[in-house]
């Protein structure tokens, strides 16, 4: 049994490892809540699950166009900007979308063009909360679905090789998915998944070959990382590719159920 003095001190010791001053990193420190924070995180998060689940992405344009406008001086503001941003071009692409008649008669090429177009429809959350979304998940494998279902990303990594100079290249592209990603334990904490998420994740797949979070682990998704190191990765990528295109893809021939 625990004496309610020792209890004490160890709750004493607790908060003394917490204390700022006794952080090492900012990152530990404890630090107030600022109201208007708390106000535009969840105002953000409202716009996230909104764009999620109903997929307008006019309304969340809207809504995010009002977070920046309010809170211009905020990370959440000035994300929630770049949001806006995009969501209106993707917008425009809307209008003049047109779905081919036969999908299976389109070129390899077409078909790559067509299924990146279409990762923007891809709105996938994680099964177990919290925890991070992966675009090819257990949840999503088509082989595991009663419909066999396969999103924009599993048609991608299907067609394999072909797809990665175009993969490459979108590493660079920020424009919003519809799939959400947690980041902490807490529930105000989402994140949507840029295509560049999505492109990293296939390629992976694809080139089976981990270039982010070696050991498996990863803090951050490859769009919440600084540009700074986003290009090293991407640097090293087209590295790799330079290196292995001419080789026989050594990755799992699809008739396996892949690791996670």
């Amino acid at each position: 049994m625990i004496k309610k003095k020792e209890l004490v001190y160890f709750i004493l010791m607790f908060f003394a490892i917490l204390n700022p001053m006794s952080c090492k990193s900012e990152e530990w420190a404890v630090k107030p809540i600022d109201p208007l924070y708390s106000v535009a995180e969840e105002k953000f998060i409202d716009a996230i699950v909104f764009l999620h689940y109903q997929g307008d992405r006019a309304k969340a344009a809207d809504m995010f166009a009002e977070i920046a406008r309010k809170y211009p001086e905020l990370k959440y503001g000035q994300e929630s900007q770049e949001l806006s941003d995009f969501l209106r071009k993707m917008v425009e692409e809307d209008k003049v979308w047109r779905e081919p008649e036969d999908i299976s008669k389109l070129t390899v090429d077409e078909r790559i063009s067509y299924w990146v177009y279409k990762l923007r429809d891809v709105n996938l959350v994680t099964p177990a909360k919290p925890s991070s979304t992966h675009f090819l998940d257990w949840a999503s494998d088509p082989r595991l679905r009663k419909d066999g279902f396969k999103h924009a990303g599993w048609q991608l990594l299907e067609i394999g090789k072909p797809t990665v100079p175009v993969l490459i290249r979108l590493l660079n592209d920020r424009k919003p998915t519809r799939t959400v990603g947690y980041t902490r334990f807490t529930y105000l904490s989402r994140t949507i998944q840029r295509y560049q998420d999505a492109a990293l994740e296939i390629l992976e797949k694809i080139l089976n070959k981990k270039f982010y979070g070696e050991e498996g682990y990863r803090s951050n998704y490859f769009s919440e990382l600084s540009a700074e190191h986003r290009q090293k990765i991407i640097a090293e990528i087209k590295a790799y590719w330079e290196k292995t295109q001419e080789k026989p893809n050594d990755r799992s021939s699809g008739d396996t159920i892949p690791n996670y």
